[in-house]
């Protein structure tokens, strides 16, 4: 299903999450454990073995320096295949939010920053803050609060492409005109 955004209204951000973490799981593994655990997984260190194990004595054939090497090898490549799936693991995310959700999380400022870096953890979080807003929970006039410190904040990034940024900051707008109609910052 898709991740649908509804301003002060329930969004199926709990069902959107049961359906697409144990895919996230299958498909990127170690990676999307940040689904549920709100951290990126860091394998295990690997203890370096005594002097004395690996002497040739204890070790003539060289297996626990080998199985030591094929250790940390094992967890070099954890790691680099965790950084290589951010990227994808980012794409497969968006491809589950609907426009709606989408057109409001471009809104914020650190949309912007964590897809420079491809932090799909701070997008991920990002999402649940944007999509957890239920009835009552948020009154008008804190909604136009945080719409308008939104606004504000928005800057353009080095990197960014000015139609990008303009994006951005009609996203903003909106985002306030929804909170309150009346309270549009001028052109």
């Amino acid at each position: 299903p898709k991740l649908i955004y509804r301003m002060n209204g329930n969004s199926n951000l709990k069902d959107w999450e049961e359906a697409i973490i144990p895919e996230l799981l299958k498909e990127y593994g170690y990676l999307a454990e940040l689904c549920k655990t709100g951290a990126y997984y860091v394998p295990p260190e690997v203890p370096v073995p005594n002097e004395e194990e690996l002497t040739k004595e204890a070790d003539p054939y060289k297996i626990k320096l080998q199985e030591y090497r094929n250790k940390i090898k094992r967890r070099s490549d954890i790691i680099n295949e965790m950084s290589d799936n951010r990227i994808k693991m980012w794409g497969e995310i968006e491809i589950h939010l609907s426009k709606s959700s989408m057109d409001e999380i471009k809104t914020y400022a650190e949309y912007e920053q964590h897809k420079t870096t491809w932090d799909v953890l701070n997008f991920w979080n990002l999402i649940k803050q944007v999509h957890q807003c239920q009835p009552g929970s948020t009154n008008k006039s804190d909604a136009l609060v945080d719409a308008q410190e939104n606004y504000w904040s928005i800057q353009q990034f080095s990197n960014e492409f000015i139609a990008d940024y303009k994006d951005r900051v009609e996203a903003a707008v909106k985002r306030i005109e929804t909170a309150d109609a009346t309270k549009t910052p001028l052109d």
